[in-house]
């Protein structure tokens, strides 16, 4: 089985099975503590799609269903809704995400080691982005 056949192996079962439900928990629990993201349900649908190794973007069509979707669930948790604040969030879950799949496809499916580099991939995943950073979300408000 080549690398690559791997990877699809494993998002497939990322995205079909109980480890995949647990990861999506596992970054909107993260998200929600720095106060980033959005709320479940969509940070449910992100994810599922970039484990299932779809493209997913940051930035979506004002006025598309994505975008509503999004809105009303930083108004429900009493954010900014500005369209800004909308592909900020949805940037947060993706890097989280596509993070996650790189951890799993290096750490679990390679037995790669966790080691500084790695460790450094991981954390430019998570911060990469336009304006997402150290000092992004609010942790412990």
């Amino acid at each position: 089985m080549s690398l690559k056949d791997s990877q699809d192996s494993a998002r497939t079962m990322t995205h079909n099975s109980q480890l995949g439900e647990d990861l999506v928990k596992l970054i909107h629990g993260s998200n929600y503590i720095e106060v980033t993201g959005s709320d479940f349900d969509v940070t449910e649908k992100l994810c599922r799609r970039i484990f299932g190794g779809e493209e997913v973007r940051a930035q979506v069509e004002a006025g598309s269903s994505e975008y509503k979707q999004a809105s009303a669930a930083l108004v429900t948790l009493k954010r900014p809704s500005y369209f800004q604040d909308i592909v900020r969030s949805r940037q947060e879950i993706i890097n989280h995400a596509q993070a996650l799949n790189y951890a799993v496809d290096h750490v679990v499916l390679n037995s790669e080691s966790i080691t500084e580099y790695f460790l450094k991939e991981v954390h430019g995943k998570l911060c990469s982005g336009n304006g997402l950073g150290e000092d992004t979300g609010s942790p412990g408000l």
